[in-house]
């Protein structure tokens, strides 16, 4: 893969087509700094710049692009972002190409659709949304065809709960460890592992899910080979922890002698010297999340699998007894 290119020296959003076509070749540019973001928490677009884990899911699927990656991952570090605009930047850049995202439930779906693949569709300069066509635009689905270009080579990226037929270019499996061992769900969950998996066999597959389903389900069932290392396993596992993120600091909050015994102990298992400001986000998340900091925002890859999946607890008829009761 190309090493990335100086940025464009000019403004981006007003620049000419004769001034970019020289880099537009160049997918790593591209992804650097053609699109962007609605930044956290609302105001006006900012620039989409790769955090270092976004750029290592970008280089796998670049450069190893039959290989799946299964992304256990904490909280807010912008991995759904960053895969939204891989699928938007491959569909518009290259023609007759199919993705489909699927999601936990379909207001997910939509909202990454609505909010980051559409969203950085329509950051593009307008000098170059003028070269596109966008046959089908909706909650659920975006068209986007180069103008001049036959139907034929048009390129789609699906929303919603289950993977299109056909060849997926890039099938992405939002939140999986999550449903998967939903009893609601579970047959959903086998249906992409039999059949969506297999609409992208000559094409990239991404799982991007925290940990909650723990060591059951599909998910599990997948992953368990490879971190055993079985020679027959397919895919690479990322896991990416909440002191990947520099924003998981804080001033508040006490460093409690139970708190400073974890910490002790972690450092010694990964061989990481944490900040007090570190600690202290952790003490103050851990007070609201409680055993779900080990599916929210997991320290070790072993947190991320000790959380439970959703296991049915009591039958329908012993719900219904208490709800009677109370």
């Amino acid at each position: 893969m190309r090493q990335k290119q100086d940025s464009f020296t000019g403004d981006i959003q007003n620049a000419g087509i004769a001034e970019l076509r020289k880099y537009l070749p160049d997918v790593w540019w591209r992804l650097h700094n053609l699109y962007s973001v609605r930044p956290e928490g609302g105001g006006r677009p900012m620039a989409f710049h790769p955090r270092p884990e976004q750029e290592l899911i970008f280089r796998h699927l670049l450069e190893k692009p039959l290989v799946p990656a299964y992304i256990v991952k904490s909280r807010r570090l912008g991995f759904s972002t960053g895969l939204g605009i891989f699928s938007t930047d491959l569909c518009a850049w290259t023609g007759g190409q199919q993705v489909s995202l699927v999601d936990m439930t379909q207001p997910d779906a939509q909202k990454k659709m609505r909010e980051i693949i559409r969203y950085c569709f329509d950051s593009m300069p307008e000098s170059l949304k003028t070269g596109f066509e966008t046959p089908k635009r909706d909650e659920s689905q975006l068209s986007i065809r180069s103008r001049g270009a036959s139907p034929e080579m048009d390129s789609h990226i699906y929303a919603g709960l289950n993977a299109r037929g056909g060849d997926n270019s890039l099938l992405w499996v939002s939140e999986w460890g999550k449903f998967a061992t939903d009893p609601k769900d579970r047959e959903r969950s086998r249906e992409i592992r039999e059949g969506a998996w297999a609409s992208a066999r000559k094409g990239r597959k991404v799982v991007e899910t925290t940990g909650r389903g723990g060591r059951a389900g599909d998910v599990w069932e997948m992953i368990q080979p490879v971190i055993e290392q079985n020679p027959n396993a397919e895919g690479v596992i990322y896991f990416f922890p909440w002191h990947s993120d520099p924003q998981c600091v804080s001033i508040t909050g006490e460093i409690t002698h139970d708190v400073a015994e974890y910490f002790r102990e972690l450092g010694d298992k990964i061989g990481k010297d944490f900040s007090d400001d570190q600690k202290r986000w952790w003490a103050v998340n851990h007070m609201t999340y409680k055993q779900g900091m080990k599916t929210e925002f997991p320290s070790t890859l072993d947190e991320a699998l000790s959380a439970p999946g959703l296991q049915p607890k009591f039958s329908q008829r012993g719900l219904d007894w208490m709800e009677r009761q109370r």
